[in-house]
């Protein structure tokens, strides 16, 4: 219930415009398996810099996703698209690729029981929003 709260005080706190579900949560010894559903309107972008407290995997149920990881390549993946967020690597972005369709992505965070779910990285450095875009389109 913690890990819930806090995160949707932190979606909250900066102004996070995609629905996020906690669709289940279970705790082991050890380990914390959360998994969200995430509902990204047009054009939303998603929320600031962040890392979560383990490893996330995830799926592109419709739309296209945007994703960028601190060091990694940019990233669109459209619907049936996979994706891997190492342990407590930077989230740059991850959000809506169309300013047209909706995004439907799942995702399933193993964290750390005694650590908060995600964590926003202040001032980590990211290009905007639109320059991101534009240069994963012109990779693909």
């Amino acid at each position: 219930m913690k890990n819930k709260i806090l995160l949707f005080l932190c979606l909250l706190a900066c102004g996070a415009s995609q629905d996020i579900k906690i669709v289940k949560e279970v705790k082991r010894k050890g380990i914390t398996i959360t998994e969200l559903e995430m509902y990204f309107s047009p054009g939303d972008h998603g929320i600031l810099p962040h890392r979560y407290s383990g490893p996330v995997i995830g799926y592109v149920v419709e739309g296209d996703y945007f994703l960028q990881v601190s060091g990694g390549p940019l990233q669109l993946l459209e619907a049936r698209g996979t994706f891997e967020i190492k342990d407590r690597i930077i989230h740059l972005w991850g959000g809506n690729a169309s300013n047209e369709t909706s995004c439907k992505v799942l995702a399933t965070i193993f964290g750390r029981p005694d650590e908060p779910i995600i964590e926003f990285v202040k001032d980590y450095p990211r290009e905007d929003w639109q320059a991101a875009l534009n240069n994963a389109n012109n990779q693909i």
